[in-house]
C-alpha cells in the first residue's frame, strides 16, 4: 500500500492556476521512503487534485494500491467510493460521463484499489512550505518512481 499526500496552494474552489505538490509514502524493507514532486495547474480545485494524484500515480513503477489524504472532501469521497465508479465506468446514472472522468479513468489504469485517508496529516504543513519556496524548474518534472 501506497500513501499519496495531496497539497494545493490555494484551498478556493473557483477555478484558478495554482501549485500543487504530491508526496508517495511506502514502507520498503522496513524503511519508510518518501517521493515528492510538484505541478502547475489551472482549474478548480477538484480538478487540480486530481491532476495532482494522476502526477503522482504516473511515479507508480506498477499497479498497487492507495491511501489518499488531502483536505479536499471531493477528492476524499471520490477515492472512498472509487471501485464502485470504476465498474460504472465513471459514468452517471443517464449514461453521461461523471466530471473528471477522463482523468479518473487515467488514474484507474494504474492502481488497484483506492482507500480515502485523512483529512489532515503530518506532511501538510511541510508541504505548503515548499510549495511557496519550489524553483520552477522543479515544477512539471518526471522524477524517477518509486
Amino acid at each position: 500500500m501506497i500513501n499519496i499526500y495531496i497539497a494545493a496552494s490555494s484551498r478556493v474552489q473557483r477555478k484558478q492556476i495554482r501549485t500543487m505538490c504530491y508526496l508517495l509514502e511506502a514502507r520498503i524493507r522496513d524503511r519508510l521512503v518518501t517521493k515528492h514532486g510538484f505541478i502547475v495547474c489551472e482549474g478548480t480545485l477538484n480538478a487540480c487534485e486530481l491532476k495532482a494524484l494522476k502526477a503522482a500515480v504516473d511515479r507508480l513503477k506498477a499497479p498497487t494500491d492507495i491511501c489518499v489524504h488531502s483536505d479536499d472532501d471531493y477528492l476524499l469521497v471520490t477515492m472512498g467510493h472509487f471501485e464502485e465508479l470504476r465498474n460504472e465506468q465513471f459514468l452517471k446514472k443517464d449514461g453521461s460521463p461523471l466530471m473528471h472522468s477522463g482523468i479518473m479513468k487515467e488514474i484507474s489504469g494504474k492502481v488497484k484499489g483506492t482507500y480515502a485517508g485523512t483529512k489532515h496529516h503530518e506532511y501538510e504543513n511541510w508541504m505548503r512550505e515548499e510549495m511557496i519556496k519550489v524553483p520552477p524548474e522543479r515544477i512539471n518534472c518526471d522524477p524517477a518512481g518509486i
